[in-house]
């Protein structure tokens, strides 16, 4: 028809697929940096650090997961697998960021912009976690699938769904507010992880890797004995005492905008930092 003037839609097909293969090349070069070739003391000294700093953080989780007054069934795998991805993800951004700044190295040699940057290193950590909890509940299903197994050859009973319902925690069903702390909590600690990978100052970001550890321990220490029953305590099952804490809803509204809002400055200082100076 004359007259009629096609357009390319904003967000082409094309460019959906050019934006996924841009992304899986990002996160394949995060493999094949130079920087677990480096003999560089300051890269090894971070290493450590890192390591230090997210054994502390272990540490913080482990107050948060295993119960002072309830059953072994309470403290079960599936509360762990969540609670730790928390940690692995923190130390996983941290180590990204270690490998981000050396240079020259294939990552930063990707032909891309700096906001894709950016966004492609949040998201390669984020689903680098997502893919850690799924594999740890692979590990734990085929560990129990192995223990049943051998069970029923000895014994002729099959113990299957008895066991991993027990060890996936589905014998007492924890409170929907108490799940969705520990996904706010594996948020939270991604956010923190990939913003102190960005802070450009050695110093600075060394003691970060320290200063936040207190930070979040004191914070943990705080909820436990909030949710507790007026005993002093150092640990508390948070996946599913959250609910017992006064106002335990307005409690998850705010962890849930500081855990967005950690997130969000992250990704702001990402772009800032990977930004190109001007000369």
């Amino acid at each position: 028809m004359r007259g009629v003037i096609l357009q390319k839609p904003i967000f082409s097909e094309c460019d959906g697929v050019k934006t996924m293969n841009e992304f899986f090349a990002y996160y394949r070069a995060m493999y094949l940096g130079t920087a677990r070739n480096s003999r560089r003391g300051g890269w090894n000294v971070e290493i450590l650090l890192i390591i230090i700093s997210g054994l502390l953080v272990a540490g913080v989780t482990a107050c948060l997961n295993e119960s002072y007054n309830m059953d072994a069934a309470q403290n079960n795998i599936s509360g762990t697998m969540f609670i730790y991805a928390s940690t692995f993800v923190y130390v996983y951004a941290l180590s990204a960021g270690a490998t981000r700044r050396v240079k020259p190295s294939v990552l930063n040699s990707a032909p891309i912009s700096y906001k894709k940057r950016a966004v492609y290193s949040h998201l390669s950590v984020f689903i680098s976690g997502l893919i850690f909890v799924a594999c740890w509940f692979a590990a734990m299903l085929v560990f129990i699938l192995l223990v049943s197994v051998i069970t029923l050859i000895f014994t002729g009973d099959w113990t299957f769904l008895p066991a991993f319902e027990e060890s996936a925690g589905l014998v007492q069903y924890p409170d929907a507010q108490g799940i969705l702390f520990i996904i706010l909590l594996f948020i939270a600690l991604f956010g923190i992880g990939m913003a102190i990978s960005y802070i450009k100052n050695k110093k600075v970001r060394y003691s970060m890797l320290f200063a936040w550890p207190a930070v979040f321990g004191a914070f943990a220490l705080l909820l436990v004995n909030m949710s507790a029953d007026g005993n002093f305590v150092i640990c508390n099952n948070m996946l599913y005492n959250f609910k017992n804490l006064p106002l335990s809803r307005v409690w998850l509204a705010v962890f849930a905008v500081i855990a967005v809002a950690i997130c969000a400055g992250s990704v702001y200082l990402g772009i800032k930092t990977e930004k190109p100076k001007n000369y």
